[in-house]
């Protein structure tokens, strides 16, 4: 699916106009043939936008749209009896990411701002022993709820059946075989229940956003509710609606999926990624280029550590497929985007910062060229390397990856000064004085006093050419910082109460 270009519909509500995101919609009988241009759209939707509309309307799918019908029949009863019987089960705790904002508040006298969940696991429904409250523990009521989660069941083995058709994945790799239904599984049924917003008052109810950790999420909702951002869409700065489509589901690629696919299909990691690295921002000039940068090698380091250490328990069942315990799986996920918080705090933005600080006047456009180019190859061979690298050395990948960063730790201590609150001249001075006086230019970072701009000057004048220092003064206003650009003749160069 294409990213949306053009202006989309809004809706009011609350007072301004939200958009209300277009999608693909997969017809789900000819998902179940096989069709080659069915198979492609799905594969588009889900590496381009990660969701799509799910028509259920033919022959084929008209008796899970029956048995969702039957469920919400069942919800509906459920959640109309006295709240005392409800709270004993206790329906109100945290759930993914689906718990409403201000649902602990009490907004309406006698519930806990009238959320309320319940959830049916797929095993325990299976094996006749499923955890659900006593009105609805009966023969019938789990008939239902045996019906709505077996037809679920069937729907996600077809998705992945045909993504894994779209990938030319095959044997033990394809998708579908992390959906067996003789191994364990945390297929759960989901039944949401919300108070109309008008009963909140100014503590509206709404969902805090979040991503799935599942494979594939398949919501049902007659009413609107739903909102998304989709990862495609080009300049989209707001949560949009989804509008609900009779006789269709709405399906959600879940992190786990994400990762099964190699990080082709789109997932919600890109929001922890990127506000990560605004908290960079702040900590540049504050916190400094080498405790950065150190903080986020030793980080990065240590989360490869404990994704070798997790995915080393690893095993293969009897298809080949691998498979890990649930403790140690969350613990390598939770590990994952740690890693990519750690870089993008430590050195996402430095990549290009620091490079241009460090090299002198005469070079930095050359250096510059060079350090992008060398970034820019490196991110290749990475791309490159990393899948032969799994197939041979499996999770002593992680190893690997886990000595590289630790060997960025004492290249940054022992050769990286630091730079934060200099000026460029002055940057250009720790190199040459360390050269003319033979110690590092990390000490002489730290040593090095302050100067005013007379001072500076003076010191320029004993190790640079008159011509050097001439050249310097006509690039003055490109290439100083405002901090230095400003001061007075002779202030010193950077604040004085700035501590290394």
């Amino acid at each position: 699916m294409a990213p949306v270009l053009d202006p989309p519909e809004t809706v009011d509500w609350m007072g301004k106009q939200v958009p209300v995101w277009s999608m693909q919609t997969i017809n789900y009988g000819l998902l179940l043939s096989q069709d080659p241009g069915e198979i492609d759209k799905v594969v588009n939707a889900c590496l381009e936008e990660g969701y799509f509309y799910l028509d259920l309307q033919g022959i084929d799918g008209r008796r899970m749209l029956s048995d969702q019908q039957e469920t919400l029949k069942l919800m509906k009863r459920f959640f109309d009896a006295p709240i005392e019987a409800k709270n004993e089960f206790g329906l109100i705790s945290s759930h993914l990411g689906y718990e409403p904002v201000g649902s602990r508040t009490g907004v309406a006298a006698g519930t806990k701002d009238g959320y309320e969940m319940l959830k049916v696991s797929r095993d325990e429904i299976q094996h006749d022993n499923p955890r659900i409250p006593a009105p609805v523990k009966n023969s019938a009521d789990m008939r239902i709820l045996e019906n709505a989660i077996g037809s679920c069941n069937t729907v996600t083995k077809v998705i992945l059946s045909a993504l894994s058709t779209g990938l030319a994945l095959t044997g033990a790799g394809r998708f579908e075989n992390m959906h067996r239904n003789d191994r364990l599984s945390t297929t759960t049924l989901s039944m949401m229940h919300y108070l109309p917003s008008a009963l909140a008052g100014q503590n509206r109810i709404g969902h805090q956003k979040h991503t799935d950790i599942s494979t594939l999420t398949l919501l049902f909702s007659e009413q609107w509710g739903l909102q998304v951002r989709p990862p495609g869409t080009c300049g989209a700065r707001e949560m949009g609606f989804v509008r609900p489509k009779a006789g269709c589901a709405f399906v959600h690629v879940g992190d786990s999926l994400r990762f099964a696919s190699g990080m082709k299909f789109q997932s919600c990691i890109h929001r922890v990624y990127f506000l990560a690295s605004l908290v960079a921002l702040p900590l540049i000039e504050r916190v400094g280029r080498r405790k950065l940068m150190l903080f986020g090698a030793f980080g990065m380091m240590g989360s490869m550590a404990i994704l070798a250490g997790t995915t080393s328990t690893g095993t293969t069942n009897e298809d080949g497929a691998p498979q890990l315990s649930t403790a140690y799986g969350v613990t390598a996920v939770v590990f994952l985007f740690a890693f990519n918080s750690f870089f993008a705090v430590g050195w996402l933005g430095m990549t290009w910062l620091y490079p241009a600080e460090v090299t002198g006047l005469n070079i930095r456009i050359q250096a510059n060229a060079l350090s992008t180019c060398s970034n820019w190859i490196s991110n290749f061979l990475i791309v490159m390397i990393t899948p032969p690298a799994f197939a041979n050395l499996q999770w002593k990948t992680y190893v690997m990856f886990a000595v590289f960063n630790a060997a960025l730790i004492p290249c940054v201590y022992l050769y990286f000064p630091e730079t934060s609150k200099r000026s460029l001249e002055e940057i250009d001075l720790y190199f040459a004085r360390a050269w003319s006086e033979g110690v590092s230019p990390v000490k002489m970072a730290k040593t090095m006093p302050r100067y005013t701009a007379t001072e500076l000057d003076n010191e320029l004048a004993k190790y640079f050419s008159a011509a050097d220092i001439e050249q310097r003064r006509g690039s003055m206003l490109q290439s100083r910082r405002p901090s230095a650009m400003t001061q007075a003749p002779d202030e010193p160069s950077v604040n004085k109460n700035t501590t290394q």
